[in-house]
Order: structure tokens, then sequence, then C-alpha cells
């Protein structure tokens, strides 16, 4: 059996019966054959505990420890009593069988209950992975200490170093699905504990730890961390409450890499991949506050990622909307054959929605012989860029239905979901959306105007020969990006899968993919309607 196949044998067998915790069990399972350290935060019988003893059983012969901190737990609770027979020859020891300092795995639950004492010592044990035992400092044998909360670390008491180890964070919420809470009601007997047949031995724990250090990270995933961390400043630039500001150190960073190494490699990889960086949405938070904002951080990176950036596709667009202001500058100095087929938006009516200037665009879609009229709000700050976005409706909800990009101007092109455009008119089209966008017309937008001149430019033939051959360089440029493209999508659509990411979240990389496929189908149609525009320009001297 294969090491992917292996592991999600593994995590459906200590998922059983629990239900909505399929992804919480299956991080917390990587997390812990990472050796990395994990924080379950959520209220009271979310079945937090039984998530910790579950992932114990995904190891076979391993040392497992739990305590439930209160406010008056003692060290001699946690980390064993002082031995009375060394006590009596002047040595402080602690007997540590069956404690914390002995376990390979541990769950401490309403962690941040406990006193100084023991914390401080939690951070040793974490950092150094020893424990000092009166005067002898012993070699501690744990890999993950699992803690679990339903509140966070008081702020100013000294605790945000203890609580930087957790690098993985979930967040456990009672059960939501109808059919879900049912069953989980209507089952009989406790809950279990269970070892998975398939269970890790320390060796093979110990081989896959080495065999992750091995795995390197792709250009594309160290171009979506760079995002993630741009995104992360502008935020915090945009806001000053202190609970939603994010700070991720140094060490969290590279802990959090160490899980997608993993990742990577428990999915027969040698390479991280983009699918992979989803995972960061559970390593970067640290409030109530900032959780979404992480996510949603996490999700537009990806969203809006390269696939295979050898091919640098902004400036390919770059490039060829100089060359078309090139030409239009020409043609305008010589006489005019087209101008822009759409009001400019400095003349549209604005609004403010969500807190953010828009556009309004009135779009009509007819299909079936039918009229659909969609009313659209674009946001002001996209103007110029190349950004590919969703537009907004008039409650600041994203419209998927649509993607917008202003192609570096200053007006804007609409495209929309075939999927969803092959279904208007029925109950339930949502369900058609398929990220698989086309362009739409200059008629499709309401307040489009034709405007045009009778006059015919001309350029020379040197002008006309040195176009030609940049325009047919480019174009070339762009095709082959596109064919490269292709089929790198299609090898990373083939290994996509990974049972630490869900298939809603892998279904955002599959949308960034599409739109960088449609983006370069699109230059690759600029230019070519470029290439015409040179071709009927009059050739003199």
């Amino acid at each position: 059996m294969d090491i992917q196949r292996r592991v999600k044998k593994i995590i459906a067998d200590i998922s059983k019966d629990l239900y909505e915790r399929e992804e919480t069990v299956a991080v917390s399972f990587l997390s812990a054959l990472n050796g990395q350290s994990l924080f379950l935060y959520g209220p009271p019988g979310t079945a937090k505990s039984l998530i910790a003893r579950r992932i114990a059983g995904a190891f076979k012969d391993s040392n497992y420890f739990e305590y439930l901190m209160q406010r008056f737990s003692t060290p001699e609770e946690v980390f064993g009593p002082v031995s009375l027979s060394e006590l009596k020859k002047d040595n402080y020891l602690r007997k540590t069988d069956n404690y914390l300092p002995a376990a390979d795995i541990a769950f401490l639950d309403e962690i941040w209950k406990s006193s100084p004492a023991i914390l401080n010592t939690l951070l040793t044990i974490i950092n150094e992975r020893t424990f000092r035992n009166g005067a002898v400092i012993e070699k501690a044998p744990l890999r993950s200490l699992i803690a679990a909360s339903n509140e966070f670390p008081e702020k100013n008491k000294g605790l945000d170093a203890l609580y930087d180890r957790f690098i993985v964070r979930m967040k456990v919420e009672p059960v939501k699905k109808r059919s879900n809470f049912e069953a989980m009601i209507t089952k009989s007997g406790k809950d279990e504990y269970i070892v998975s047949p398939q269970a890790f031995t320390k060796d093979e724990w110990d081989s896959v730890i080495s065999g992750s250090a091995n795995v390197t990270l792709s250009k594309d995933v160290l171009e979506i961390i760079d995002k993630i961390k741009i995104l992360m400043d502008e935020h915090n630039k945009k806001n000053e409450i202190e609970n939603t500001m994010i700070y991720v150190s140094d060490r969290r960073w590279q802990r959090a890499a160490s899980l997608l190494r993993m990742s990577a490699y428990l999915n027969g990889r040698s390479e991280v991949i983009p699918v992979d960086t989803l995972m960061l949405r559970h390593c970067l938070w640290s409030s109530e506050e900032n959780l979404p904002v992480i996510s949603k951080i996490v999700d537009d990176a990806v969203l809006t990622c390269k696939i295979n950036v050898s091919f640098n596709v902004s400036e390919m667009g770059e490039e060829l909307v100089r060359m078309q202001d090139a030409v239009d500058a020409l043609s305008d100095a010589k006489g005019t054959s087209e101008k822009n087929a759409s009001v400019t938006d400095s003349m549209r009516e604005k609004k403010m929605i969500d807190d953010k200037e828009c556009f309004i665009y009135d779009l009509q879609i007819v299909h079936r012989d039918r009229p659909f009229d969609f009313r659209l709000y674009v946001p002001t700050i996209y103007v110029g860029t190349n950004e590919k976005f969703f537009p907004l409706n008039e409650n600041g909800d994203m419209l998927k239905e649509f993607m917008c990009t202003f192609n570096f101007r200053e007006t804007a092109i609409f495209y929309i979901d075939r999927g969803y455009k092959s279904f208007l008119g029925e109950k339930d089209m949502t369900e058609y959306r398929n990220g698989n966008f086309e362009k739409l017309t200059k008629k499709h937008v309401k307040a489009a105007e034709e405007v045009s001149a009778p006059n015919v430019p001309k350029m020379t033939r040197k002008e006309y020969d040195s176009y030609t051959e940049k325009i047919r360089s480019l174009r070339s440029k762009i095709d082959d990006a596109l064919d490269v493209t292709k089929k790198d999508v299609a090898k990373q659509r083939s290994t996509i899968y990974t049972p630490f990411v869900p298939e809603d979240k892998r279904d955002i990389l599959l949308t960034a993919m599409s739109r960088q496929i449609e983006e370069l189908k699109s230059h690759s149609l600029e230019a070519e309607r470029l290439q015409k525009k040179v071709g009927s320009f009059e050739i003199s001297g």
C-alpha cells in the first residue's frame, strides 16, 4: 500500500463517528506526524479530547498522557510526584513514568488554566525536548503536544512564547448539519479509543520525518507565500484594532513550511505544490477576530496565484497593452478606424458598496432568446490593474457567476461562467458554476457605444514591419506559455488530491488554474486582434 492510501486509511479509521471533524482529524494527524504541537480551540463538548485520543491511535506503542488542567493543578499532577526515596538522599527527583515527561503524545485540556510553573516547564519541553528533573536534564520523548481550550492566553502574562509553539491551530465547532447531528445523538455506546490497523510504528514515524525534510518548495508555492505576506502587511496597515492585527514569527513560518513538506511527502510528492498552501490558514491565525481574515487572505493568494511562474503572465499583458497603446497612438495621429467601444469609467455612475467605491455596470445576457438583466458593482481600486476579481451585488457579496478585469486599462472586461450561462432561468443555477469563463462582448454592456471615424490610418513600411514582427514575437511567446501552462495545469490537476485539504478548498485552486488559462487565451486573442488592426493600416512610402 502506497503512503498516500495508507494515510487516507488511517484518517478514515480514527475519524469514525467524528461527524464534521474529518479535516480537523486529518490536519491534527499531519501535525503530530510532523512533530508539531497543536491547539484545538472551541467550546466544551465538541470532541476535542476524543480527537486527541484518536490521534494517539494513529501510532503504535505510543506513550499517551492526558490531563484536564485547573487553576489549582500542581506540577506533580502533570510531571510526576517527587520520589520520596530519592528525597531522603537529598535528591529532588520526580517519578516521570506515565506522566508527560515520558509521553510521545500528550493532551492538556484547558491549558491556559495552568499555573505559571507548569506553563514555563511546558515551554522548555516543547522547545528543547528536555525536562529538568532536579539537577538532571532528561531527554523528553514528546513529539506532539495537543492542547485545547475555549479561550486564548491572556495578554501580557508572558504566554506569547508558548502559544507561538502551537504551529497548527484548529477551530472545533458543534455539529451543524442535521443528518450528522441526528446520527451523533442516535448512535449507541461510548466514544471509542481507536488504534488504526495501519498505524505508524516509531521507526516509521522517524522515517517519514526524515523523508519529508528532503521535499522542496516549488516556485509557485513561494509566490503564494510571498503574496500572503503582502496581503497580511496590507491588512495590518489598514487595521489598528489589536485583535485583528496579524503577526507571524519567523519560527512559525519555518515550521509551517515543514508542515507543507510533510503534506507533500505523505501524498507521494517530492515537491510542495499550491494545493498544500491552503493549509496555511490553520497556521497563521492567533485570535477569533483574525481567523476569518487569515482564511480569506490565504484563499485570495491561492486564487490569484500563477501556475508555472517561469512565464510572467502579467509582464506579457503589460507588454501587450504597451503595444496596443503605441498602435492606438499611431492610429490617432494618422487617422482613426476604431475608438474604445465603451464609455470611459470616469463617465460612469459610482456608488459606495460595503465601504467600497464602485462603478455601476448594467449587463444584459440573452440566452435561449430570453434577456436576463444584471446590475454589477465593480470596485474602483481595480482600475488600471491586471487583477481578475468577482464583481459585487448591492449587498456587497461577490457574484461568482461573473469575473472582471481591467487588463491594465481603465475600462472593464467582463466574463461569465459558461456553466451558469447554460442554466440561466433554471431554479437552482448556483449548482452549475464550473469556473470556466467566457468573455462577454461589448453588446452585453448596456452603456456601450460604438464610435467610428471614416479616416483610414496609415503607417510607413518600416513601422509596419517593426510592429508586425513585435506582435508576432509576443503572440508566439504567449502561445508557448499557454501550451506549457495547459500541460502544467493538467499535471497539477492529477496531483491536486490531498486528505488534508477539503474538496471545496481544492476548488479554489482549480478556479485559479482555469483563470490563468483564460487570461493567456485572452492575451492571445488580443494579440491576434492587434495583428489584424496593424494589417488594416494603409502602407505608405
